[in-house]
């Protein structure tokens, strides 16, 4: 009927006619179907009064987009509560105690803006990106995936800036933070229209009076057109930054083994710590065997390999176990990359097959080992081409390009 209508209404105008349908089973909560016998009943108001109506309208859009049940986590609520909670007090702090203590200037946030350094490039290419990705979310009516890409990405990719610049928000570029202010409210605005409205009226308007920027301010959110990204994204500067962090996360951990236990014994602290940072140029003759076998299979849209054999499995793994000049050691350690292989393929595409980053990863690790430094309070840091004689006795885990191995020396 719905088909009829429109093609009556829109005289079977192809542009208005319905592109898809989305249809759920029952409501589960956390899990489990919703009923009163389980006592996990829930209406609209009672949402509204334990959550509010916006973190309820993120773990409603959260709840799947396919025709699976509906799964409504309680716990999604909770933490919505405090996602918004902690963004609203990092924007006061910003605007009301950080800039209003000095002498900033903030220019048009959808101009051309004065990037000052490398960091300020990797987050404004972020948010580019993260715009691009949401708008086609919403084009498909995957809410699912419009949170990912509006909401906590949005949030990660500001929180990795921030970090960039030592949780320092004195070294944060207005301008460029204004812009990510700006976009993330408008693009989530039909997600949680309460909270941007609110957060545009409060804190954008004021700040457009005062820096001579009124066309800037808005009456209502609503009203406001989707940003329009016209830049190409870098995808080396993409990458660059993917690497960053997880450099950065992989020192941290390091650096902190023990150190609570260390600490409450000694009344230390990290700056007596040294690592090393082991980094492989190119990837080993097997590695590449693999790889080369990994970019012959065929893979669907979700790129995940469909070219099986007739018993059902993989065509490398066939190749790999039936190559009798491989010895078992050989196979096990072809395998093994194979499958983390294949997991990097699944997250980030085919890409992850490529024998040579978009980038120098010496460079990247030797320019920012200051940064390095200070993040995890350390002594110092070293970083050596890796060498398999090198590899600690007791790590399983060997350095490839883009995946460094961390050796905490003291």
């Amino acid at each position: 009927m719905s088909l009829y209508n429109h093609a009556v209404v829109w005289d079977k105008n192809e542009d208005y006619m319905t592109k898809a349908y989305f249809c759920n089973g029952y409501i589960l909560v956390d899990g489990k179907k919703m009923s009163k016998s389980l006592g996990n009943f829930l209406t609209i108001s009672d949402l509204i009064k334990n959550y509010g109506a916006d973190a309820s309208r993120i773990t409603l859009a959260d709840c799947g987009d396919s025709l699976d049940d509906a799964n409504f986590l309680r716990e999604i609520c909770n933490l919505s509560v405090n996602r918004l909670y902690s963004f609203e007090n990092f924007v006061k702090i910003l605007i009301n105690e950080v800039w209003n203590k000095s002498n900033v200037t903030i220019n048009d946030p959808d101009g051309e803006i004065q990037l000052n350094n490398l960091f300020d490039k990797i987050f404004d290419n972020n948010i580019n990106y993260l715009v691009k990705e949401a708008k086609k979310s919403y084009e498909e009516m995957k809410y699912k995936n419009v949170l990912k890409y509006a909401f906590y990405e949005m949030i990660n990719t500001k929180d990795q800036y921030i970090l960039y610049n030592e949780d320092d928000y004195s070294k944060l570029n207005p301008t460029l933070m204004i812009k990510f202010l700006k976009t993330f409210f408008i693009i989530n605005s039909p997600i949680i229209p309460h909270f941007t409205e609110y957060m545009y009226l409060t804190y954008l308007n004021p700040l457009f009076e005062k820096f001579g920027l009124s066309e800037k301010k808005i009456r209502f959110l609503s009203n406001s057109k989707f940003p329009n990204i016209s830049l190409e994204i870098d995808t080396k500067l993409f990458e660059y930054n993917k690497y960053l962090n997880k450099v950065i996360q992989g020192i941290r951990e390091v650096a902190s083994k023990n150190y609570e236990k260390k600490k409450k014994i000694e009344n230390n602290n990290n700056k007596d710590i040294k690592i090393k940072v082991l980094y492989a140029k190119e990837y080993s003759s097997f590695q590449k065997e693999v790889l080369n076998l990994l970019r012959k299979e065929k893979y669907n849209e979700k790129n995940k390999i469909i070219s099986l054999d007739e018993k059902g499995s993989p065509k490398y793994k066939t190749e790999i176990l039936s190559d009798s000049k491989l010895d078992k050691n050989v196979k096990r350690n072809m395998l093994e990359f194979a499958s983390y292989k294949i997991k990097e393929v699944e997250s980030i595409g085919l890409e992850a097959l490529n024998e040579t980053l978009k980038f120098k990863e010496e460079e990247v690790l030797i320019q920012n080992a200051e940064l390095f430094k200070k993040l995890a309070r350390l002594k110092d840091i070293e970083f050596l081409e890796y060498n398999e004689k090198d590899k600690p006795k007791n790590s399983k885990e060997s350095a490839i390009p883009g995946k460094p191995l961390f050796i905490r020396v003291n």
